[in-house]
């Protein structure tokens, strides 16, 4: 309903109330969500103090997919507030984590963001090939993107057309289609 002060105070509620009763697992989710929140906030800092200290959390109950979607969306997040280099780092290694435990939505989120990473650096073609993979993942899985983060491909398609025109673009896209994931991460 686009009422976010309303939609934190509830998480951060709820995720207090996991911590008081002592049930971690199930925090994770909402821990996303309080730091995406804070991220479009401007609030960067906050949003990635909450993951990293979930991070923390999740390791020592040994969650590891949690940490790995913790991990990738804190890249997402350092790809927003523009930390490419850190961004990059983070999300090509555990785009390669989820790929590797056979977590293919893992590694396509993951993947995305560096479609955001590479087309803040100028590698526009790279980026358009990585959404092109992406959506074709998605559509083989069945899982097809929220609307935050089709927020965020959206930009960076957007920046990518502005650059590359929109033939460059499609068979940019259209390369991607076709890409194992295997050729996905060695594209990044």
């Amino acid at each position: 309903s686009g009422d976010l002060d309303s939609a934190q105070k509830r998480l951060e509620e709820a995720v207090e109330l996991n911590r008081k009763f002592n049930m971690r697992a199930g925090t994770t989710n909402m821990v996303i969500v309080i730091s995406r929140i804070y991220s479009m906030q401007g609030d960067f800092e906050t949003g990635r103090k909450l993951l990293e200290n979930n991070i923390a959390e999740q390791k020592e109950f040994g969650y590891r997919m949690d940490v790995l979607w913790l991990r990738s969306q804190l890249g997402a997040l350092l790809v927003r507030k523009g930390d490419v280099n850190e961004a990059s780092r983070l999300l090509v290694d555990t785009a390669n984590e989820f790929y590797e435990d056979g977590f293919e939505i893992g590694a396509v989120f993951a993947l995305e963001s560096m479609a955001g990473v590479n087309s803040a650096l100028g590698n526009h073609s790279q980026a358009a090939r990585l959404i092109g993979w992406a959506d074709a993942m998605r559509k083989k899985v069945e899982d097809m993107r929220p609307s935050l983060e089709q927020a965020d491909v959206d930009q960076v398609i957007e920046v990518c057309l502005a650059n590359l025109g929109e033939a460059a673009f499609s068979d940019a896209y259209d390369e991607g289609q076709t890409m194992t994931t295997g050729q996905a991460l060695a594209h990044c």
